[in-house]
């Protein structure tokens, strides 16, 4: 203990926040239903335009697109503000 501050201890006894773990099983559930989703929709576009539905095939594509700005672009962003990286590859 540091004056008023206690050092966390976790059910297993242990004080290291990796031995917890409802985070890991959390992260991966969500990715398991992000795939599924994603799978889902590439799916119905490639059924739909297999059949000729053209209007169906291509109203996959804003959901795609907003998967991918919403959770790729955002995550990526994030990590290049973190390490101060913000140079383009071209330029290095």
């Amino acid at each position: 203990m540091y004056g008023t501050v206690r050092t966390v201890v976790w059910e297993d006894g242990g004080s290291d926040p990796a031995s917890y773990p409802i985070g890991a099983n959390l992260k991966k559930a969500l990715t398991i239903i992000q795939l599924a989703i994603v799978a889902g929709i590439v799916i119905y576009g490639t059924i739909s335009l297999y059949r000729g539905n053209f209007e169906g095939a291509y109203a996959t594509f804003p959901f795609l697109l907003f998967y991918y700005v919403w959770f790729v672009a955002r995550r990526r962003r994030r990590g290049l503000k973190q390490t101060g990286n913000h140079m383009n590859h071209s330029e290095q």
